[in-house]
């Protein structure tokens, strides 16, 4: 894939990404400017790395403290978009405009929990993929919703003893 390629994944990717940090207008047009503001750095880079799909693109965030966020995607087709791999764990899910990602304890009845808060709030589950591994042999959970979720169900799946991290993802 050649930089003309990949300068429009990255540029969508960002958009994403500051349109969860920042509460004014972010676009395709002043992504990288708003980047830029904020000291924000993208590195964009390419590899031929025999890997299990053809078209694989891995996003890094990393924080000031340290934190650092990973997710791997690819194209089917331009109906099937897939995030495969979420901090090095692979999983399969299609992408939806409302997900949430879950990091748990492996423990029994996570995922009834879970989805019985989802219910109680009238939120459905399109899909679910679970997937467990990494250093800390922690589960993963992706989750694509129906609808999105308030703040409040999102700290009611946040006080469950075994979660250790949950986001709500708007795409």
């Amino acid at each position: 894939m050649n930089r003309a390629n990949v300068y429009p994944i990255s540029t969508a990717v960002l958009c994403g990404v500051l349109r969860q940090m920042l509460d004014e207008e972010v676009n395709l047009i002043n992504a990288r400017l708003k980047a830029e503001e904020r000291n924000i750095e993208v590195i964009e880079t390419r590899s031929s790395r025999a890997r299990s799909y053809a078209n694989l693109i891995s996003v890094q965030l990393r924080d000031g403290a340290g934190g650092v966020d990973w997710v791997e995607g690819t194209v089917l087709h331009p109906e099937n978009l897939r995030l495969v791999s979420v901090d090095g764990v692979n999983l399969e899910i299609p992408l939806a405009p409302y997900m949430l990602l879950i990091r748990n304890e492996d423990v029994p009845g996570v995922i009834g929990r879970i989805g019985t808060i989802l219910g109680d709030a009238q939120v459905n589950i399109g899909h679910f993929a679970l997937a467990r591994g990494g250093a800390d042999l922690m589960a993963i959970g992706v989750l694509t919703l129906d609808s999105p979720i308030s703040d409040d169900v999102l700290a009611e799946i946040r006080r469950l003893p075994a979660i250790r991290d949950v986001r709500a993802i708007l795409l």
